[in-house]
């Protein structure tokens, strides 16, 4: 059901034409998403494990926020006829960068955070090569479009205890 909605949000910020022979190949793909700056929006939510009463979701959004999680607990907890409370979050990717690319408080040398820094910007210009507007000629594979779509998505594991009624 929350997919559902914020599968409308999306159409609603994306800036393409949604009666368009672009719009129904993007949405086909799984491409369709928002240009620039949007209002938080659920694009995939997934339990990933699930041990009564506590379980783990999956969430990706876009611009998302600490609040938005929230919102999205209370709203499970809600559809449940129960009460649920995040219990922890862990972010496991940001755009294009994932939990390899994180440096932990021990790797906090020059010489890491130097490393760091190109790698960021390697990462950077291979981001900008595969966000050129797609064109009716668009070769590039299905893969290579996920993957510049992915890269604007974050995602978070989201540990929930739902209480009793």
């Amino acid at each position: 059901m929350l997919q559902g909605a914020n599968q409308k949000a999306l159409l609603t910020y994306s800036k393409v034409d949604l009666r368009s022979q672009e719009a129904y190949e993007l949405a086909a793909l799984g491409l369709l998403g928002p240009e620039g700056k949007s209002a938080p929006i659920l694009t995939g939510l997934r339990c990933i494990d699930f041990q009564p009463p506590n379980f783990t979701l999956e969430v990706q959004c876009i611009n998302e926020t600490q609040k938005y999680l929230r919102r999205v607990v209370h709203e499970i907890g809600l559809e449940l006829r129960s009460t649920a409370a995040c219990t922890g979050v862990r972010r496991t990717r940001d755009g294009a960068f994932t939990l390899r690319h994180a440096l932990v408080r021990q790797r906090w040398t020059g010489s890491d955070v130097r490393s760091a820094i190109q790698e960021y910007r390697a990462l950077e210009k291979k981001s900008k090569r595969n966000q050129s507007p797609m064109k009716k000629n668009d070769f590039r594979s299905v893969e290579e479009k996920r993957e510049t779509v992915s890269q604007r998505h974050g995602s978070s594991e989201i540990t929930v205890a739902a209480g009793g009624e």
